[in-house]
């Protein structure tokens, strides 16, 4: 048996498909991971659904059908994290995320305290992007078959 997929954010793509391939877009992350660019305007959206994704998704005219194209994508092993730029872009964007979370510091142990809490982040995305690349390698490796014989 496979693990389920998760996280999982289904959209309404802005465009309605004219950029996107669908009006429902089915992205592996968490609702607050999904690139901006996936929403934003022209030159932006239309980039963004040109280019190789720093997450895998997948598109469709109704919320299951984006779904289903996500499980295809997952199955094919698409690469989840597009090079070391998509890697790097991603903990980047997992710590300006957390950074736009804080306020603006009151006092100097309370920047000191913010600090902490942004490397933390850091060091969380690290690990994660880490996580991701060597799960993709043991896919190109055919292990994770191996991995789920057993449960």
């Amino acid at each position: 048996m496979t693990e389920p997929l998760y996280p999982v954010t289904i959209i309404r793509t802005r465009y309605g498909g004219v950029y996107e391939g669908g009006d429902w877009a089915a992205f592996n992350c968490d609702e607050w991971d999904v690139p901006g660019d996936a929403t934003a305007g022209d030159p932006e959206c239309e980039a963004f659904w040109r280019e190789p994704k720093a997450v895998r998704v997948g598109v469709g005219g109704t919320p299951d059908q984006a779904l289903a194209a996500l499980l295809r994508a997952v199955g094919d092993g698409a690469p989840l994290v597009s090079g070391e730029k998509g890697a790097r872009d991603l903990v980047a964007r997992s710590v300006t995320g957390v950074m736009h979370a804080c306020p603006a510091p009151t006092s100097p142990g309370k920047a000191a305290e913010e600090a902490r809490i942004i490397e933390s982040a850091a060091n969380v995305a690290r690990a994660q992007v880490e996580g991701i690349a060597a799960f993709a390698r043991a896919l190109r490796a055919g292990a994770v078959d191996r991995m789920n014989e057993g449960t």
